[in-house]
């Protein structure tokens, strides 16, 4: 993977005013950054992939928008032989489905499709004889595709499973294929190189002056999450309001805090936070400073996730679960992994081989209740389990 690039981005408007693109209101910069992740795979046409590539460190600011895109190129040959008892014209179709999965996309049908017609083609009737002659035609290697962009989406609304200091998972399934008319025989090869990329589109919040040396926010119990913050020349007047976000781009306010002042004008501050019912997956907190003289600065942003099960070297998120979710290991392996029923039912039973984690999505529709996942390790047959709940 390539190292990160960052740029700055600018919209001009219609009177000529440089202004930020898609700056929200909490964004107090005037310019809107990117920063972008690649990395470039080659295959046969048809190999599927894995990409592993970093999430947005809150820290650096207000994330707005993710962009995923695929720039492809692809090389094509092919060999027809007409086995009809008559001459013909024929046009060969060639196309290339890509498809996108992963648990941090809330939108399934992340595809693409490039279809292009190569012909005519005259081939006499055949003579019977394979692969040679007037009824037979070779071609290849021509471009099919260079640099094409056949993903390209935008993502604005679930930006929250892109948050955070690991990993986002993809899994990519390319499909080169071909569309022939009948009465041919066909056989086609195809290479191709594939640059994934996700850039994330955030402005920059304001960071604090230099009063506060700290800012933590951890999860407690189920029930509380503490956030705490320590300062140094603590001013008077200044007020701090909690603020908390589900998707770590559009915060509410908590509460409001006003400054202490101590002989050595240090101070620490602690707010417990309850977790509501329709709390899921993670939270995300920030400090907004508003000082006497009207001044107003932002805190780092600090997340918490809140749906990480935890069981004999296993954790299972998101809890509750819609149609998918994860699992990850604290030892690589290979795992049998299944899903029982409250009533001891096998629902499904996955493999995964040489991994720490997998994303398993359910083949069927399963009924809103209580499951049961077993992990095997069928290298010494440790079993772990949990629980989930699927609403």
């Amino acid at each position: 993977m390539k190292p990160i690039r960052i740029f700055f981005l600018f919209c001009i408007t219609l009177s000529g005013i440089v202004s930020p693109c898609l700056l929200p209101a909490q964004c107090t910069s005037f310019t809107t950054k990117t920063a972008i992740y690649d990395t470039t795979v080659r295959g046969t046409g048809n190999d599927n992939f894995s990409f592993n590539m970093p999430l947005f460190n809150p820290s650096a600011g207000t994330l707005i928008s993710v962009v995923i895109k695929t720039n492809v190129s692809v090389g094509y040959s092919f060999q027809a032989e007409n086995t009809s008892n008559t001459s013909r014209s024929i046009n060969i179709g060639v196309g290339r489905y890509d498809y996108l999965s992963g648990a941090a996309l809330s939108n399934s049908n992340f595809a693409g499709n490039i279809q292009s017609t190569y012909g005519p083609y005259n081939l006499a009737a055949s003579d019977g004889v394979s692969n040679s002659g007037s009824d037979y035609i070779a071609n290849g290697p021509f471009s099919f595709l260079n640099h094409a962009i056949v993903l390209n989406d935008s993502i604005t609304s679930s930006i929250a499973n892109f948050l955070g200091s690991g990993t986002v998972h993809f899994d990519y399934f390319p499909s080169t294929y071909s569309s022939i008319p009948q009465n041919l025989t066909y056989n086609f090869s195809a290479t191709d190189t594939v640059q994934f990329s996700v850039t994330y589109y955030y402005c920059n919040t304001s960071t604090l002056p230099t009063g506060i040396i700290d800012f933590s926010a951890v999860k407690e119990s189920n029930a509380a999450i503490k956030l705490s913050w320590l300062t140094e020349n603590e001013s008077a007047g200044r007020t701090y309001e909690i603020e908390k976000s589900s998707n770590g781009k559009d915060f509410d306010s908590l509460a409001f805090i006003s400054s202490e002042i101590t002989a050595d004008k240090n101070a620490r501050y602690d707010y417990f936070y309850e977790i509501k019912n329709e709390d899921r997956e993670k939270l995300f907190f920030r400090l907004k400073e508003l000082n006497e003289d009207g001044t107003i600065s932002y805190s780092e942003i600090r997340t918490v996730a809140l749906n990480m099960e935890t069981t004999n070297g296993m954790f299972l998120f998101p809890n509750p679960v819609s149609n998918n979710f994860n699992v990850h290991f604290t030892v690589q392996g290979n795992w049998q992994i299944d899903i029982f029923s409250a009533d001891g039912v096998l629902q499904q039973r996955d493999f995964t081989a040489n991994n720490n984690s997998a994303n398993i999505f359910f083949r069927k529709r399963l009924a809103a209740g209580v499951y049961f996942l077993k992990a095997t390790n069928l290298a010494n047959q440790e079993i772990s389990a949990t629980s989930f709940v699927i609403e």
